[in-house]
């Protein structure tokens, strides 16, 4: 996919730290959530981590998008992205985090392939984050990208980069 120039882009190790601080505030202080995070870990792949802004920034929000792989090969039950959704928006449920599912499960193609899409609002101090997580079974993997944003004109600058994804 093709980011526009002045996007940011993260490293592995600022990936890595951003999806470490991610668990942290999913798990909370529930200790059955922090060990089934932990034991995900080793099955999920960052792929890319990109911000409209640099980290630090002083913006009131800063738009991203996050494209992962976490294997599931191992899960024959789940067989399209909505199934990786049913068990992902569980988690979330059962998170630390104050989120709600709007919509239902939609489903659109990104890069010539079909992805479900769970669409789900979470308030961040006093900052409601919208997010889309685009999902697929690829390979025995559940690709995933994820757009966060909070305005239409983000979420429409999102939807316009994943136009620009192929998918082999």
């Amino acid at each position: 996919m093709k980011l526009p120039p002045k996007w940011s882009i993260q490293d592995r190790e600022a990936a890595r730290k951003l999806a470490e601080t991610g668990a942290r505030a999913l798990a909370g202080n529930d200790r059955n959530l922090q060990a089934a995070v932990e034991a995900s870990e080793p099955d999920t792949v960052s792929l890319i981590t990109a911000f409209k802004h640099s980290l630090g920034t002083p913006v009131k929000f800063n738009p991203s998008i996050i494209c992962m792989a976490e294997r599931v090969r191992d899960m024959p039950g789940i067989k399209r992205g909505k199934d990786y959704h049913f068990h992902m928006k569980q988690l979330l449920e059962s998170s630390q985090l104050q989120i709600s599912f709007p919509e239902d499960i939609t489903t659109e193609k990104v890069g010539g392939r079909s992805f479900d899409v769970l669409h789900s609002e979470m308030k961040v101090q006093t900052v409601t984050v919208r997010q889309k997580c685009y999902a697929s079974i690829v390979k025995g993997y559940a690709l995933c990208l994820i757009v966060s944003y909070q305005t239409e004109e983000e979420e429409a600058e999102l939807g316009d980069i994943l136009t620009t994804a192929t998918i082999k």
